[in-house]
């Protein structure tokens, strides 16, 4: 059988356009042209996403939550810890990058290739773990103007580059209990050198009312079905934060404890399940 060259070809063009198109549109066309998510000039988040930004803007509290994490977001340590590190150690001057506590604030007897440095002559992160030094701060000013604002406070949610995710448009999503931000229902949390608030998915974790709500929140599918910083997986225990904290509307079946009794000295004395 001979096939017509002049059928194929056109057939060719309109495979490789299916494929290809959404990765054209979302690099060079409209709102999405991202070429690299750690650039924010090349980012226009808002002008499909305003709603999010009046959201932020809509209340004197709202407003105090979108400052605290423009302040974070400002801290180029923590920005270069939640994209590198699992331990920050302010004496040595190190982000340590491995999740191993046993290789953390060894002094000179640490492994080169266990940690990134910063360097006080140049005022940046180093990375010489592979034995080639690289910068390796990851600053999210990119606008000329001093200080977080609009789309650059976006990224330092959603950046692909600090996430760890790769996708077309270099652009992720993660949940509040991202492990380096506020801490998942497992009760793991790194990063509290930076701020307390990284131990908040430990503390309802353990000891808490929400206990059973948060870890019955991280057992549940999610619909981010992909991993961030290299193994962590995104788990749905977010949706108890949205629970709390927005006015979205959640059912509850409240489940009452089993009495206490008092007549027997055997019975756990605990606080919550």
């Amino acid at each position: 059988m001979v096939i017509n060259a002049k059928i194929l070809i056109p057939v060719f063009i309109a495979i490789l356009g299916i494929y290809m198109m959404p990765a054209i549109l979302a690099t060079f066309y409209s709102p999405h042209t991202i070429e690299s998510s750690s650039d924010a000039r090349d980012l226009k988040c808002i002008s499909c996403h305003d709603y999010i930004a009046r959201e932020f803007n809509s209340s004197d509290e709202s407003r105090r939550v979108l400052d605290k994490h423009a302040a974070a977001a400002n801290n180029i340590n923590y920005t270069t810890f939640l994209k590198y590190g699992y331990h920050y150690n302010i004496s040595e001057g190190r982000i340590y990058t491995t999740k191993n506590t046993s290789t953390w604030d060894l002094g000179a007897s640490a492994d080169p290739a266990s940690y990134i440095y910063w360097e006080p002559s140049l005022g940046w992160w180093i990375d010489n773990r592979a034995g080639t030094m690289q910068l390796a701060s990851v600053n999210l000013e990119n606008n000329g103007i001093q200080g977080i604002q609009l789309e650059e406070i976006c990224l330092f949610c959603h950046s692909s580059d600090i996430l760890g995710v790769s996708t077309h448009t270099s652009v992720s999503v993660t949940g509040c209990t991202d492990i380096k931000c506020h801490g998942n229902s497992s009760g793991t949390g790194y990063g509290k050198e930076f701020y307390t608030t990284v131990m908040t998915g430990y503390n309802l974790s353990s000891n808490n009312v929400h206990a059973r709500w948060f870890k019955a929140m991280g057992n549940t599918s999610s619909p981010y079905n992909y991993t961030v910083h290299g193994d962590s997986h995104v788990s749905s225990d977010y949706l108890t934060c949205i629970g709390c904290h927005t006015y979205t509307r959640v059912s509850l079946n409240i489940t009452s404890p089993e009495k206490y009794m008092h007549n027997d000295f055997n019975t756990a004395k605990i606080r919550y399940q």
